[in-house]
């Protein structure tokens, strides 16, 4: 079958759905499993940038902060596939653009096919709403399999 899996993980019941059902096929036949978490480039809170500028840290707590938040997501999902027997798992965070994001990872990890989440709107009104899922599912160059 794949031999290498990309999962999309953003902590959301949909993802996690999605995490589970792909757990059961990386098992069996994947080589591969990779994790991603895209931190949208706005993610810092107000009060943090408050407290940034108080403690005059100089670092860019944005990005600090994103990456905080991906290593609790990525080591929650890595913990979750390894109760199905998926191990070890290849964790990637990204910063940017979701959908173009997760894309450009599968093409640099050679991925076969891609299982996420989507919050099960329909084409049209994904087209409009400019869902992650549905433009992910426009760009790849591989599978791209959608869970709801």
């Amino acid at each position: 079958m794949s031999k290498n899996i990309l999962i999309p993980v953003d902590g959301s019941e949909h993802s996690l759905k999605a995490l589970d059902f792909v757990t059961d096929i990386a098992a069996r036949d994947s080589d591969s499993l990779y994790l991603v978490h895209v931190v949208p480039e706005h993610i810092m809170p107000q009060g943090l940038k408050q407290w940034a500028a108080v403690e005059h840290v100089n670092a860019p707590t944005g990005w600090i902060y994103g990456q905080a938040i991906a290593d609790y997501i990525l080591d929650s999902a890595a913990d979750r596939a390894a109760v199905h027997g998926v191990s070890p798992v290849t964790k990637v965070t990204e910063s940017g653009d979701a959908a173009k994001q997760i894309v450009e990872a599968a093409n640099r990890h050679h991925a076969d096919l891609i299982v996420m989440g989507t919050r099960g709107m329909g084409d049209l009104e994904g087209l409009f709403m400019g869902s992650v899922a549905h433009k992910v599912n426009q760009m790849a160059k591989c599978t791209v399999v959608t869970i709801r």
